[in-house]
Formats: C-alpha cells, structure tokens, sequence
C-alpha cells in the first residue's frame, strides 16, 4: 500500500526483498545513537578526560577494573540448512546438556585479567568469591568492606 500510495507502483511481498538486495541494500539491524551527540566532545572526554580520571584515581590509591560475565551452552545451536523436500532434517542429539560461564576482570593501569571458568551457574556469592580472589591476586589489600 505505502508503494502504491507514494510512488504508484505494486509489488508482491516476496519480491521486495529481491529488489531491494539488487539495489545494494541489505536487511539488518538499526542502531540507535543520541540525535543530539556531539562527536567531538564525546572524543575528547574518551581520549583525555578519562584517561586522566584514572590515573588521578589510581595514584590515590583506588582500583579499577572492567568486570564482565558470560554463559553460554555446550550443546550446539541448531540452525537452517539444506534438506530434501518434504523430508525433516534431524541431528542427533546425545542428551549431554551443559553451560559453562565464565566471570573476568582486567585491571586498569597494569593490565592483569583475573578470569574463572566455571560449569555452574554464577550467584552473589560466587561473585564475591570471585572478586575477593581477584583482589588478593593483585598484591593489594582487600577492603575491609565488600
């Protein structure tokens, strides 16, 4: 309908995406950006003003780390494939289902990971297992609270 509407043309559903592929376009995701972002501003704060944050905060004593954590399963993702007509394509499938996560930190300023792979699901007190190991790895006190 919006076609037709707008540029008095029709065509099918099925077509469009062929058409639309001939003309160089391909189907993805959009991303979504602040329409009001100052590129240059948001360089200068990445590359200087952070940085020097810190470094200031390093030299008095703090320790900064970018933690993250990831899980995901041992079994494999099944996916689309090729098969005959009118015949189910099947994949065998052991019974064998697993998940590994794994938590990590690197250390601002010396560049140590701290990582543990583990097969059970990560809680809070794995976490702070986790941390507290981090921290001791490091050669600095472990706060008092945490």
């Amino acid at each position: 309908m919006l076609l037709q509407t707008l540029f008095g043309v029709v065509y099918s559903v099925g077509y469009l995406p062929e058409l639309l592929r001939a003309l160089g376009m391909s189907f993805r995701k959009a991303m979504a950006f602040l329409d009001r972002r100052d590129n240059e501003k948001r360089r200068a704060w990445l590359q200087e003003k952070l940085p020097e944050i810190f470094r200031q905060k390093i030299q008095d004593g703090w320790w900064i780390f970018y933690q993250d954590e990831v899980g995901f399963q041992t079994d494999g993702t099944l996916a689309a494939t090729w098969g005959i007509r009118g015949q189910a394509t099947e994949v065998a499938n052991y019974g064998r289902h697993g998940r590994m996560n794994l938590i990590g930190a690197f250390e601002w300023g010396t560049g140590l990971f701290h990582g543990v792979l583990m097969s059970f699901r990560v809680n809070a007190l794995r976490f702070r297992r986790f941390w507290l190991s981090a921290c001791r790895s490091s050669l600095k006190p472990v706060p008092d609270r945490f």
